[in-house]
């Protein structure tokens, strides 16, 4: 269990669980509240990315709520091959959504890093390092209002923050 509580009240929209070892069959249930009283609640199922990677949970709320506390529960429900949880990463924050929806051109895909050994021999010994997911996010235009948040997030990514998209 994750809980965190922020210095005053923060208005958030994503929650995000990830970088997991867990399986899909594993269960988040988030908690946003203020003042002890509950302002988003959702319970639902860790995924992975076509069955592929570690799973993760991701939570939109239809709109940005205000919260001082967030409770992130999960339960690997028996998808953990080893004898802890681990999650590399959790998200609760702002979204960025642009003004204008993106390309159809937008693309996703995966990077890997590994290491490969070769023996005397010949023979590669291959060991997986990473997976990290991309997107390649194309739109015909950006409104105006985009500009300076494009520009705040490249500064954020610079001074190593996270954004979710």
């Amino acid at each position: 269990m994750v809980s965190g509580d922020v210095v005053s009240p923060q208005s958030v929209q994503a929650f995000f669980v990830g970088c997991t070892n867990m399986g899909q069959g594993a269960t988040a249930q988030i908690s946003a509240k203020l003042a002890g009283n509950t302002v988003r609640w959702w319970q639902g199922s860790l995924t992975t990315l076509s069955g592929i990677g570690p799973a993760q949970a991701v939570h939109v709320a239809p709109a940005p709520v205000m919260t001082d506390t967030v409770l992130i529960a999960v339960n690997a429900n028996g998808t953990v091959a080893e004898s802890y949880i681990a999650i590399a990463l959790a998200y609760v924050g702002p979204i960025w959504q642009p003004v204008r929806n993106m390309s159809t051109k937008s693309t996703t895909g995966m990077d890997t890093g590994q290491t490969v050994n070769t023996g005397m021999a010949g023979t590669e010994f291959v060991s997986p390092g990473w997976m990290r997911r991309k997107a390649v996010v194309d739109h015909e235009s950006l409104d105006l209002a985009d500009v300076p948040v494009l520009e705040q997030i490249a500064y954020m990514s610079a001074t190593d923050s996270n954004v979710l998209f």
